[in-house]
């Protein structure tokens, strides 16, 4: 299982903090909850919410899933064991986790931002369900949210999550070279890591040709903004939604979007709620394949 920013990770074992969401039995001697160590089981907290306001959006809580079944409630499919995930030293920032595809031959890139109040160790077990060595996975980690403690993180602000994506990608290319193609970048995220990415992508479209936005991202796509997305290299913006208001502002930045060049596409999940799993996160995942290298 895979460790949150400031904790050690140990050879290809990842560590991460989960509920007990299954049937439990509970007897006089056993009442508070353990740590357990299957793979992929998400940890038990919140989002703090999107770039413009911590409590606009209540994340739907992370043990809403069961440990075993995927967002879709299917059997999970789990990575190759040999896959690793390990930090990635960033200058100037805190460690990112980058998980290493099994087969040595290059892949594109996937860059997996979380929201405020996220860990990059529980975005990368996420992604890394979806990705099975398909990409090469990154997941910035970003400011610890509260001083002194580790796994709840922010990006301060989009400049900031713009130099820190920047600084992990140079990082990640400087070690593993060749693993990674130059071309055909993915940037996947969720809340606070949509927002402000869709802003500060606008430049990178040559590193991120292909955007897909959970639940933020939708309401600054400016005809502007838009254009220059295309020029620097942009190809594609996908937005998934699950909560009314993501749904009204996907709905006008489609058009512009089209009319700019780009492939354009909006999922609403009615209901779906401000979180990225569940059937949020199944129509992303839904998206997320139809960029999967061939």
């Amino acid at each position: 299982m895979i460790a949150s920013c400031k904790a050690p990770l140990g050879g290809v074992r990842f560590l991460v903090r989960s509920r007990i969401v299954a049937l439990v039995v509970v007897t006089l001697s056993l009442s508070c909850a353990s740590r357990s160590t299957a793979t992929f089981v998400a940890p038990a907290k919140e989002d703090a919410g999107d770039a413009t306001s911590n409590a606009e959006h209540p994340r739907a809580p992370f043990d809403a899933v069961a440990p075993t079944p995927d967002a879709r409630g299917e059997a999970s499919a789990a990575p190759p064991t040999n896959e690793r995930a390990q930090a990635l030293k960033v200058a100037g920032f805190e460690d990112a986790i980058v998980v290493i595809p099994a087969e040595m031959k290059p892949v594109p890139l996937l860059v997996a931002a979380h929201g405020a109040g996220g860990d990059p160790a529980w975005e990368c077990e996420r992604w890394a369900r979806v990705a099975r060595g398909r990409w090469f996975l990154l997941c910035p980690c970003g400011a610890p949210l509260r001083r002194g403690e580790a796994g709840s993180y922010y990006y301060p602000e989009h400049h900031t999550l713009e130099r820190e994506v920047t600084a992990a990608v140079l990082a990640a290319r400087e070690k593993y070279g060749t693993r990674i193609t130059t071309a055909g970048g993915t940037y996947v995220a969720y809340s606070q890591g949509a927002t402000m990415g869709a802003i500060m992508l606008v430049e990178h479209g040559d590193e991120f040709p292909h955007l897909l936005l959970i639940e933020g991202g939708s309401g600054d796509w400016t005809r502007a903004r838009a254009e220059r997305f295309r020029a620097t290299g942009g190809e594609s913006v996908f937005i998934v939604c699950g909560t009314s208001g993501c749904a009204g502002r996907a709905a006008r930045a489609r058009p512009v979007l089209e009319r700019a060049g780009l492939a354009a596409e909006v999922r609403v999940i009615e209901n779906g709620g401000h979180t990225e799993l569940e059937a949020v996160g199944a129509a992303a995942e839904t998206l997320l394949e139809t960029l999967a290298p061939r």
